[in-house]
Formats: C-alpha cells, structure tokens, sequence
C-alpha cells in the first residue's frame, strides 16, 4: 500500500467513524425529543470496534509507508 492509500484508508476511517457518532447522536436527540419514551439507545458497540480495527489498521499500514519511502 503506498503512503497516498493509507492516508485515504485513514481518513476514510475516521470519517465513519464521525458518521456514525453523528448517527448515534441523532438517536439520542430525537428520543429526548420525543420525551425520552421507550429505551435510551445505546452505541452500536460492534461497529466501533470493527471501525475501530480499521483504524489501526490504516494506522499501521500509514506508518509502514511512511518507513518504506
């Protein structure tokens, strides 16, 4: 992978990461909204790891890049 790939697969992560945070936060707000009826949504726990994994995982291969050049 070329420094240029990882850096895109870094940003990449990082992004839906964001998403997903912004995702989550609109759950919230919109039970508050609705007067907090029902059970309080919780993180998708199981896609923040995978996001999570990738993350590191374009880390790495940034970091790994960034030493070959």
């Amino acid at each position: 992978m070329t420094l240029h790939e990882a850096e895109a697969a870094e940003r990449s992560a990082l992004a839906e990461i964001g998403r997903l945070g912004e995702q989550e936060f609109e759950r919230v707000r919109c039970w508050i909204a609705a007067g907090c009826e029902g059970p309080q949504p919780r993180p998708d726990a199981e896609k923040r790891r995978l996001l999570a994994e990738r993350l590191s995982a374009a880390v790495a291969a940034r970091e790994v890049a960034q030493t070959s050049s």
